[in-house]
């Protein structure tokens, strides 16, 4: 009993469930702290579900701004004429690469860029 009350107690307080219950005086207070305190300390493995869920959402809502990114900025990235282009005009795949021009590293991935684009006719940098 006291570990099914304190995994929901758990539950609500970690994923944010929206539970109406009635205010709980200083002595029940106390008592659920203890029950969450004890059951999170006899199953840690609780806290890792957490952090992993936590993980999973923040990536999740990253994924979707990149993607809403990505459409809103679509024709800046695609079809910009004033960007340097090499490749295919009408490519099937368009890669789209960031660069510094000071950058030593960047400016070694410049000639495979440009090798992708005479090997493969049907995309574009």
């Amino acid at each position: 009993m006291k570990k099914t009350l304190s995994a929901l107690v758990i539950s609500s307080l970690l994923f944010g469930a929206n539970v109406q219950a009635a205010a709980l005086n200083a002595a029940q207070e106390k008592e659920v702290r203890a029950l969450v305190r004890d059951t999170l300390v006899s199953n840690p493995e609780i806290l890792e579900e957490a952090i992993m869920a936590l993980q999973t959402k923040k990536a999740d809502e990253q994924q979707a701004q990149f993607r809403q990114a990505l459409a809103s900025e679509h024709d800046a990235l695609y079809n910009d004429a004033a960007s340097p282009r090499i490749g295919a005009k009408d490519a099937k795949l368009v890669l789209v690469s960031f660069t510094d021009y000071n950058c030593p590293y960047c400016k070694r991935f410049d000639p495979l860029l440009e090798k992708i684009t005479e090997q493969y006719p049907d995309v574009a940098v």
